[in-house]
């Protein structure tokens, strides 16, 4: 793997991306930095802008290649947060799933379902035209052909595929505490999260495989947390759905010393086969 956690600390990340190293902001990080002569190897340095910009590259995340790249609001397009979660979506070998992605920037676990089985339907849907045409250069990086890329508003995208009679066997979404669909329309997670979960539940197939549902904002207030995920989940049904078992987790970042660093969390449903 191309990815290591150097330090974090003081509001700021320092982290090696293949053969880069990026200073970048990180709320989460409230703690003191515990290495900080190494912060002046740091290729680039994100405070609003970048100070440079290192060309992209190709970098390995254990099971896929990812390209990484400055953008302008401080991302570099992958959340090594997800890496455990990419381990699982590959490892869910069912035949013929159909899965769809929302918010599904630029592939990793499209990419990740994928690859669990080559008879997979996966589709992969995101608002912004640019972000999506990065996940298809993602997953050409990694021999993947087959994942069906939509640029639309994930909840236009369900409503649609609902009336169409459309079912699905797995979802993942990630959705962002604040954003927009293609034409503008505002997202708000507390607000507009729990309706695209009922929807959600009615896409479902008779017996679905599963549900990951991650934010990446740690101790977000406006979304609450894995409670708060699990008590939406409950509302819209997907517990009448299937027989669901479910998980909650933090997701973390190991770094070199020695501590973790908190991304975000999630809730997992896989069905009880017991």
């Amino acid at each position: 793997m191309d990815y290591g956690l150097l330090d974090f600390g003081g509001g700021r990340r320092l982290e090696r991306f293949g053969t880069h190293v990026f200073d970048r902001v990180c709320p989460a990080a409230s703690e003191e930095k515990q290495l900080p002569d190494i912060w002046n190897q740091a290729d680039a340095r994100y405070d609003g802008t970048w100070s440079k910009y290192p060309p992209p590259q190709t970098v390995s995340f254990g099971i896929m290649q990812l390209e990484v790249r400055c953008t302008p609001f401080g991302h570099l397009g992958v959340f090594p947060e997800q890496m455990s979660n990419w381990q699982q979506l590959a490892a869910e070998r069912k035949e013929n799933l159909r899965i769809l992605n929302l918010f599904a920037y630029t592939g990793g676990s499209s990419i990740a379902a994928a690859k669990s089985n080559p008879n997979a339907e996966v589709v992969h849907v995101d608002a912004a035209r640019g972000i999506v045409e990065w996940a298809k250069h993602n997953a050409a990086l990694n021999g993947i052909h087959s994942i069906r890329f939509i640029t639309e508003d994930a909840r236009k995208f369900v409503q649609r595929e609902l009336k169409r009679g459309r079912r699905y066997d797995a979802v993942i979404l990630d959705p962002p505490s604040y954003g927009h669909g293609v034409k503008g329309e505002p997202w708000k997670i507390v607000s507009d999260l729990p309706f695209l979960l009922a929807d959600i539940a009615l896409l479902l197939s008779d017996e679905p495989a599963y549900i990951l549902l991650t934010a990446h904002t740690a101790g977000d207030k406006n979304a609450g947390g894995p409670a708060a995920f699990k008590i939406m989940l409950t509302e819209a049904g997907m517990y009448r759905k299937a027989n669901f078992m479910t998980e909650t987790f933090t997701m973390r970042i190991p770094s070199s010393n020695g501590s973790e660093l908190a991304g975000g969390y999630g809730v997992w449903l896989k069905r009880n086969s017991s």
